[in-house]
């Protein structure tokens, strides 16, 4: 779970700035994504903070859920220039941050890494897995929209230790600055299909989503995107072709 409670002042493309606010929301979805780990939809959680920020409220979350021992914490305080970089390239050094501390990898070298943007609740994220998992192993799951441009949904990805170097680590540079990184990663991913890896482009099903975001404050899950999810839903199963 990846999670930035108090962002430096500056940050590029981010409107919801309060620390209180956006603590009450991470700790609504780490809630409920504690609930997933005790249906074993999840092995292990691991929640890291790049903002430096206290993590008791969470840690408590996680005692009264009687989930602790499947979950780690990790808090250390970003040093990039947050001005001139986007919150993609602050949020996948973020990852490279857990996959160089993430204690529990040790145990699980050929495990699949679920990132979750920390502010997000993903209503059917199990079933979202599930299926994945059905359709056989992948190193990377990643949702491709081709619809109104092509670009790919970052706030849920499946990444193995493999894909993770070949698509990140080995490029980190390649995201560095304010463009958006979701369109960077899109046009990487098309451009080299060639990578050793197997790569899942499409979930099976569509994500449902609430939240807030945060480039603009406004709300997942209000009428207009409910709409979308079930047009998104329909189209997903009549022309799984057509990816909007």
């Amino acid at each position: 779970i990846t999670s930035t409670i108090a962002p430096s002042p500056g940050v590029f493309a981010l409107k919801v700035i309060n620390n209180k606010e956006r603590l009450a929301e991470y700790k609504k979805a780490f809630s409920f994504y504690c609930d997933m780990l005790k249906q074993d939809v999840f092995d292990k959680i691991v929640y890291v903070d790049n903002s430096g920020y206290s993590l008791e409220e969470l840690y408590e979350i996680a005692i009264k859920k009687e989930v602790l021992e499947r979950v780690e914490f990790i808090s250390y305080k970003c040093t990039i220039d947050v001005t001139k970089n986007s919150r993609f390239y602050l949020e996948i050094n973020l990852i490279d941050y857990f996959f160089r501390h993430f204690n529990f990898l040790n145990d699980s070298m050929s495990c699949t890494v679920w990132k979750v943007s920390g502010r997000y609740l993903i209503h059917n994220i199990d079933k979202i897995i599930r299926n994945c998992y059905l359709c056989g192993e992948h190193d990377l799951y990643i949702n491709c929209r081709d619809y109104p441009y092509k670009v790919v949904d970052f706030y849920l990805v499946g990444l193995s230790l493999k894909s993770y170097q070949y698509v990140f680590s080995d490029n980190l540079d390649l995201y560095k600055g304010t463009r958006n990184g979701e369109l960077i990663l899109r046009e990487f991913l098309d451009k080299n299909k060639s990578l050793d890896i197997k790569i899942m482009r499409r979930f099976p099903c569509v994500p449902k989503i609430s939240g807030t975001k945060g480039w603009d404050g406004c709300k997942y899950g209000g009428f207009m995107d409910l709409t979308k999810y079930y047009l998104r839903s329909l189209v997903n199963s009549l022309f799984k072709s057509l990816w909007i």
